[in-house]
C-alpha cells in the first residue's frame, strides 16, 4: 500500500514539474526600459497622490 503510494507522489510530482514553464531573466535591463517603467510608476503615483488629495475624498481611507 505505502509503495504504491510513494510510486503515485513521484509520479505526481514529474507531471508537475514537466508543466512548469521555464522563465528566462535578462541579465542586463536596457536603458529604455529602466525608463519606461520609472515613467509608469511615477505616473501612477502622481495619479494615486492626486486621487488621494482630491477635496471630496477628505476622511477616507487613502488609495494605496
Amino acid at each position: 500500500m505505502f509503495v504504491n503510494m510513494e510510486k503515485d507522489r513521484a509520479a505526481a510530482s514529474a507531471k508537475r514539474s514537466d508543466k512548469v514553464a521555464k522563465v528566462e531573466h535578462l541579465k542586463k535591463p536596457t536603458l529604455g526600459t529602466l525608463k519606461a517603467w520609472n515613467a509608469l510608476v511615477s505616473s501612477i503615483t502622481n495619479d494615486v497622490n492626486e486621487f488621494n488629495n482630491h477635496k471630496e475624498r477628505a476622511g477616507q481611507t487613502p488609495a494605496c
